[in-house]
This record gives C-alpha cells, sequence and structure tokens, in this order.
C-alpha cells in the first residue's frame, strides 16, 4: 500500500512546521513540504493582491504534487505538507486539490489540525525568531488577531471520507501545548489498531488517535470520564443554590394528560475494545388514562448509533407502565424497559435495563452523577415556550455496564465514557416543537441550548444555560435563527430533517458553534416514531466553533421536535 499524504492546517504560529518536523524524526523517510516552499517564490514575483497570484501559487501545487506525491518511485514515502487554509471559497478549494492529489496516487489522506489560545498564538507568531527570519511568515500581530476573530480554519467533514481503493481519511485535533518547547512532546501515542491494519511498519508512529470521524480529548480519545470524583449530591450548588431539590422531584409525577414528564440517558461509550457508540433511552410517563392513570399516554424508546460503522436503530414505544415509583425513582415498562435508583437519594447511582427486540438491542448500565448539576435557565425553573416547564441535567457520570447489540455483547470502559441524564417536567408539552443542543465541549464546559416558538406568537424563547467545569453556571441569550441545512427525508415516515445548525450566542464575544450530524444525509440516523403520524430525531452531532474568544470542539446531540 502507498504511504499517506499529511496535511496539517492550522493559523500561523500555531506550530505546524514544528509538528511536521516531529513527524519527519519519526520517520526519517518522510519528506517535508512546508508550504513557505510553495509560497515563497510566488510572493517574491507577484504581491498577494496581484491577479496572477493565486494562479501561481496553484501551479507551485500542482508541481509539488507531481514530483512528490503522484511520482511512482517515491509512493512508499509519507508526504508531509503544511498549509493554513481559512473555510472560505478559496480555502475549501485548495485544500480540495491535496485530498484530490491523494486520491489520484491511491494514497490514504491525513488530516491534522492545531490550535492554541489566541493571545499564545499572537505571542507564537510575534516572536523574535520569526520576526528575524528570512520567509514570509505573518509577524504583524494586528493582522493575525483580526485573523483570529474573523475567521475559521477550513476542516474536511465527513462526507469527504475516501472509500475503497485502499484509501482512508483520517481526522485528528491536536492542540498544541504552550508551556512545553515541543508541542508534540505530550501526547505521542501508540499506533492505533486502525493504521496499524492499513500495513505502516510499526516504526512509522503519528501521534493521533485515527477514526472515520474527528476526535476530541487527550490523546484522541472521543469522551472520557468525568474530572470529577464528587458526587452531584454534594455539590454546594445542588444543595444550596438556587434549585430544585433534584432527590425529590426525580419521583414527581404531573397530573395533566397534555403533560411532560421525561427521564432522558444519553450514554456516550467507548467499549473495552474500542469501538464508540451513542445509546439515547428515554422515557416519558403521563397521566390522563381511566381514573387519572399513565396508561395510553405514557412512552419509553432507544435510539442507537455506531461511529465505526453508521449502524443505527431506534424503537418508540407507547405503553403501560407496570411499576411505578412513588416516592423513590422506579419507572418499568415489563420486561422491555426500566430506570430505577439504586441510592435513597434517588440520583447517586441510577440502573437503566432495556431490551428492545426489534432493534436488536439490549443494556444493562449503572451511570452515577459526579460534579454540579446543570439547572436549565440557573435555577431549573423555566419558561420552555410559553408554558412553565423544571428542567435539570446531569452532565457527566461514571458509566458502567454491559450491551448487546444484533446479538454482539460489548462491555463498557467507564474511564472513556460518560453520560447525560436529563429531567424534565411541567404540566404542559408546547405544541410548536423545539430544538435542543446538549452541547458538551472537550474543555469541559457543558451548554443546554434551547429555542422554542411560543403559542402566542410571542418572541422565539431561545436561551442557553452553560455549566462550567469549576460550577459556575451562566445564562445566555442566543439567535433563534439556527440556519438549518443539509435537509434529509426519512424513508420510514417521509419527514424533512436537518443535518447541520449554527448557534449564535448573544454574549461579549459573538460566540458561535456548529452542529453537523456526520454524514447524516446519506445514512439517515437519529429518527425515533410511532409511524408516519409521530417523529422526532435524535442525532448524533460534532460541534465545533468558538466560545468566549476560544476555538473549541465537541460533540453531543441535536433534538428536533415537531410542531404537533
Amino acid at each position: 500500500m502507498a504511504a499517506p499524504v499529511v496535511w496539517i492546517n492550522a493559523f500561523p504560529g500555531t506550530g505546524k512546521l514544528t509538528a511536521a518536523r516531529e513527524l519527519i524524526r519519526l520517520d526519517q523517510s518522510s519528506i517535508l513540504i512546508d508550504n513557505h516552499q510553495l509560497i515563497d517564490p510566488v510572493a517574491a514575483r507577484f504581491s498577494r493582491d496581484h491577479p496572477q497570484y493565486q494562479i501561481e501559487r496553484r501551479r507551485e501545487r500542482e508541481r509539488a504534487f507531481d514530483k512528490y506525491v503522484l511520482e511512482p518511485t517515491l509512493l512508499s514515502k509519507t508526504i508531509v505538507f503544511t498549509d493554513c487554509q481559512s473555510d472560505d471559497e478559496l480555502g475549501q478549494a485548495t485544500a480540495q486539490e491535496y485530498l484530490q492529489a491523494a486520491r489520484k496516487a491511491k494514497r490514504p489522506f491525513i488530516t491534522i489540525y492545531l490550535s492554541c489560545e489566541m493571545e499564545v498564538n499572537i505571542k507564537r507568531a510575534t516572536s523574535s525568531e520569526r520576526v528575524q527570519g528570512t520567509t514570509t511568515k505573518l509577524t504583524d500581530a494586528v493582522m493575525l488577531r483580526d485573523a483570529l476573530s474573523r475567521y475559521k480554519m477550513f476542516r474536511f467533514e465527513n462526507r469527504d471520507i475516501v472509500n475503497g481503493h485502499g484509501l482512508g481519511f483520517y481526522s485528528v485535533k491536536t492542540p498544541v501545548i504552550p508551556e512545553f518547547r515541543d508541542p508534540l512532546s505530550t501526547f505521542i501515542v501508540p499506533m492505533p489498531p486502525c493504521i496499524a491494519r492499513l500495513g505502516y511498519p510499526q516504526h512509522n508512529v503519528i501521534p493521533f488517535m485515527a477514526f472515520a470521524f474527528q476526535t476530541h480529548g487527550p490523546k484522541g480519545e472521543l469522551w472520557l470520564a468525568p474530572a470529577s470524583n464528587e458526587p452531584s449530591i454534594h455539590n454546594p450548588y445542588v444543595t444550596s443554590g438556587p434549585t430544585l431539590n433534584v432527590s425529590l422531584n426525580q419521583a414527581i409525577r404531573v397530573q395533566s394528560p397534555a403533560g411532560f414528564n421525561s427521564h432522558w440517558v444519553g450514554h456516550w461509550i467507548t467499549t473495552t475494545n474500542n469501538h464508540h457508540f451513542v445509546l439515547i433511552t428515554f422515557a416519558n410517563v403521563i397521566n390522563g388514562g381511566p381514573d387519572n392513570s399513565t396508561d395510553g399516554c405514557s412512552a419509553n424508546g432507544c435510539l442507537i448509533y455506531s461511529l465505526e460503522s453508521g449502524g443505527s436503530s431506534s424503537s418508540f414505544i407507547a405503553g403501560k407502565l407496570t411499576t411505578f415509583g412513588q416516592d423513590k425513582l422506579r419507572i418499568q415498562f415489563g420486561d422491555q424497559y426500566e430506570l430505577h435508583s439504586l441510592t435513597n437519594d434517588n440520583i447517586s447511582a441510577i440502573n437503566v435495563i432495556a431490551n428492545y427486540t426489534e432493534s436488536n438491542f439490549s443494556l444493562n448500565t449503572t451511570f452515577q452523577p459526579r460534579g454540579s448539576l446543570l439547572f436549565n435557565g440557573g435555577s431549573g425553573s423555566l419558561y420552555w415556550g410559553s408554558v412553565f416547564n423544571q428542567q435539570w441535567s446531569s452532565s457527566a457520570a461514571y458509566t458502567t455496564g454491559t450491551f448487546a447489540i444484533n446479538g454482539t455483547r460489548h462491555t463498557i470502559d467507564p474511564k472513556r465514557s460518560t453520560t447525560w441524564y436529563d429531567r424534565q417536567w411541567g404540566e404542559k408539552n408546547p405544541t410548536k416543537g423545539w430544538h435542543w443542543f446538549p452541547i458538551q465541549l472537550e474543555n469541559g464546559v457543558r451548554i443546554s441550548t434551547w429555542v422554542i416558538p411560543t403559542e402566542q406568537g410571542d418572541a422565539i424563547k431561545a436561551f442557553a444555560t452553560a455549566l462550567y467545569p469549576n460550577g459556575e453556571q451562566e445564562v445566555i441569550s442566543v439567535n433563534p435563527d439556527i440556519k438549518p441545512k443539509d435537509a434529509w427525508v426519512s424513508p420510514a415516515t417521509n419527514r424533512t430533517w436537518y443535518g447541520s445548525f449554527e448557534i449564535l450566542f448573544l454574549d461579549d464575544y459573538n460566540s458561535v458553534i456548529t452542529a453537523v450530524a456526520p454524514d447524516v444525509t446519506s445514512r439517515k440516523f437519529g429518527e425515533a416514531s410511532f409511524g408516519p403520524s409521530f417523529a422526532f430525531c435524535d442525532s448524533f452531532t460534532i460541534y465545533n466553533g468558538t466560545w468566549k474568544g476560544q476555538s473549541v470542539r465537541g460533540w453531543g446531540i441535536v433534538e428536533q421536535w415537531p410542531a404537533s
């Protein structure tokens, strides 16, 4: 198999060349093409605003592709390019040239993205070493600050993954650690199995974890167990803040047949054999049957998504509860679904048991909420569209257990898994639908974002509640225009859902985070339905953007709930 093309894309001053040289040190047969080798010969002849400048830049790239990427005698050598392409039309087109060259040569294509905090970035870019250098590297602090504020670097999306012909596409975020002289020295890791299977020699170690999606966290982990070991019930904000009594309201049951009484459990799982899954189970307990019972109006279900295979399944079932806790959390729908507390406080350890035969899915998991809980609206009491509502979330929980899909049993790795548990109830259910974005950023920030039309035609309710690692909570207004794109039509219900959104937070930083469900237009995952009469969509989502002036990435879902 041919050796890969490695494309490192980042702003000036983030350490692209240092990172590339470290890769070359690990495999000294590799060839490094620094972007200034392609820029400076053109810049010596044309100014950047000259009409011929971009034409000549492209010719330089084509010559490099012919000389290094496509040359048959060099197919055994890894070719490493550094680059700086923003996410505009020109940057997107230029990035595609590298991908197409790799495709033409039948080489795997590996992308690496580098980032560091803005002030660190500017300090690095204006260092005396760069200022006194002989290349055309950017060293103007004002220009760089402007670029960092206005632009973002281009990143390939999952729909660009190359299949067949021995080609691969691997994407990773590698954070530059400013405290260390060598930005890669802290996270060189063993060769992942998926790279080893490509047949590269063991000495050719590239410091990233490789999957067919963008990765997060230290050493390429997607998600990790909670950083805090403190049980949520002991957190000062939970015990002393202006908040709901979470122990008592775990067993609250609304009496309105139009009410909403939800327990939503999202598991973000890494298994002991290094597979990744998003497993969602949910139950809604509503009175309104004969003698105000829960007959007929309650429901439960699951949504399953495999990140490696893209396989998905869902169940959404209305039914009668067989067990119903009055003082202690216990909800049971026969042998199909059970959610119950293992502790007297109703929160410190919760067990989920499910068996959905139509989805060939079963699980038995326990999650233990850690750190502060997230109280939507700051206290857990809020207007949910036009109706009053209560909601709190455990956005990080220590998670253990097993599950089975299509007869294959998986064991959860608790060090690399977590759970978001959402508890919500109210006397009415909004009739105009909603969008909910539970955002889990890799820096530890958790953001619950709501966009909810109102029945009276008032302004759309659009707000977010952010929970920081130190326990602080912040409520922020959100632009209600979330720019839905990438529409897809469900083959089961013929409903239209969307695969990407943009969330603009109305804070002092104009924070903006985009939500993209990987390959959802082709894989069509996330819908749960009773059939064509009713459905909603919880799609696994990759988040990236800026938060409080810093570049961020993360994961979560987007929930799309249609008007009734």
